[in-house]
């Protein structure tokens, strides 16, 4: 429940990396980019699934402080 608030901004953030390295990616027929999109996408779906383990509360706080640190939210920032 509270990396859900975020959640939209961490894909739109995911996306955004894929374009700009689709945009420099020279390689035939941009397979750098399809290689980078199909196993970063199979990361962040395995991210997703284990970020609901209450062990891993501590990172996820951390991940929403480096989003919120991005947004210039961050209270320590």
């Amino acid at each position: 429940k509270d990396l859900a608030p975020h959640l939209p901004k961490m894909l739109w953030l995911y996306q955004m990396g894929l374009i700009l390295f689709w945009i420099y990616d020279r390689s035939p027929q941009q397979r750098r980019t399809h290689a980078l999109r199909e196993k970063s996408l199979a990361l962040l779906l395995s991210s997703l699934k284990l970020a609901s383990f209450a062990l891993l509360r501590p990172l996820r706080s951390k991940i929403i402080d480096l989003l919120l640190t991005a947004e210039g939210e961050a209270t320590n920032v």
